[in-house]
């Protein structure tokens, strides 16, 4: 295989396939990028068993006549993919010759110089999923519900099911949870069946998603694939039972606190600075007309206290505290100019609603302040 492309393409191409490939892998091709020529393209993938990243560029290729034997028969091997881009990222971008043989050696030539390298056999490198797609829907409305709910995914391996995303069939909604915060967006998930898409599936697809984007969920309901224009994403869906969530959102939280979002977000990190590093505490004090921020750091002989403009009615004063990193990132995820808390008590969930999307509804957990035990 010889062919001829431009420096900087190959480059993007390559650190896109590069995305699905292992680090630090215990199978070294899964270090690498499988190349396959087709026509007048090359296709790249990447993977680390759990994901596969695939995409394609058009190159020039050379005929096979004349070309070395063991050059002609190369039809496909893998890149190491590391030393290649970051040559690639040291050449201004001028059109670059790339000659691969039988054996794997990768040859790159420039007018400035050659550089030669060696990957693997292909026959060594794992196969894409088997996928006879059972449904299929339109990807592009979910690229902003996976950016609002996304941060909820939980890093707790001893719970699988809350380690993805959510795309509930029945509810209709795309939901993520770590057991303190939870983010839900109400549309419609055309699928026949729920399913629970991983950490890595979730990353890998917000850079592929957009407008003539498509999901699809294999047969076998194991793995989910993103095709988008040259690229597509392959994940393996996790297969547990995603709790049930909506058990945890009360509906008759009576107090509401509406506040500008902006001015929320920044007395929020401002005061957050001053908690304790043990439990990050800030506790809100709620009048019908304004809001008191507070945190104390006893060990370190630190506090703050900041007041906001709010609109609160609730018949008495009440105080509640929060995780200061979970309520500004929860507040961070949406771009209203307003938001609305829907609360009950001190020990309860408090709810977080965009003003103006009401389809977005964030829960956080409280964390217990001194008198409420």
């Amino acid at each position: 295989m010889q062919f001829t492309v431009s420096s900087d393409q190959l480059h993007d191409a390559l650190k896109t396939a590069k995305r699905g490939s292992a680090r630090s892998a215990t199978m070294p091709i899964l270090e690498d990028v499988l190349i396959r020529e087709k026509e007048d393209r090359v296709t790249l993938r990447g993977t680390d068993l759990e994901a596969h990243v695939k995409t394609s560029l058009p190159v020039q290729m050379e005929p096979t006549m004349g070309l070395d034997e063991s050059v002609a028969e190369a039809t496909e091997a893998t890149l190491p993919v590391d030393r290649l881009t970051s040559t690639l990222k040291e050449l201004p971008d001028m059109p670059v010759e790339v000659t691969i043989d039988t054996e794997g050696k990768v040859t790159l030539e420039t007018d400035q110089g050659s550089y030669e390298m060696q990957g693997h056999q292909a026959e060594d490198f794992p196969d894409l999923p088997e996928m006879d797609p059972e449904e299929e829907m339109d990807a592009a409305p979910l690229e902003g519900a996976l950016e609002k709910v996304a941060f909820c995914m939980s890093e707790d391996a001893l719970r699988p099911a809350m380690e993805g995303v959510f795309l509930d069939a029945e509810g209709n909604a795309v939901v993520a949870t770590d057991g303190h915060r939870l983010s839900r967006v109400q549309m419609e998930v055309p699928l026949n069946e729920s399913v629970i898409i991983s950490r890595a599936g979730v990353s890998l697809m917000q850079r592929v998603i957009g407008e003539g984007t498509t999901l699809a969920i294999g047969e076998d309901r194991a793995w989910v694939v993103l095709r988008g224009e040259g690229t597509s994403v392959y994940s393996r869906l996790i297969d547990e039972t995603y709790p049930n969530y909506e058990s945890v959102i009360p509906d008759n939280n009576d107090k509401t606190l509406r506040v500008n979002r902006e001015e929320m977000v920044g007395a929020t990190k401002r005061t957050g600075i001053y908690s304790s590093s043990m439990t990050n505490q800030i506790r809100l004090t709620l009048h019908p007309d304004r809001l008191t921020l507070d945190a104390e750091d006893v060990e370190r002989s630190s506090e703050a206290e900041e007041k906001v403009f709010c609109e609160f009615n609730g018949e008495e004063e009440m105080e509640i505290g929060f995780n200061a990193e979970y309520l500004e990132t929860v507040l961070s995820k949406t771009v209203a100019e307003e938001v609305k808390m829907k609360l009950s008590s001190p020990n309860r969930a408090g709810l977080v609603r965009p003003v103006g999307d009401e389809d977005h509804l964030m829960l956080l957990m409280p964390v217990m302040i001194n008198g409420h035990g």
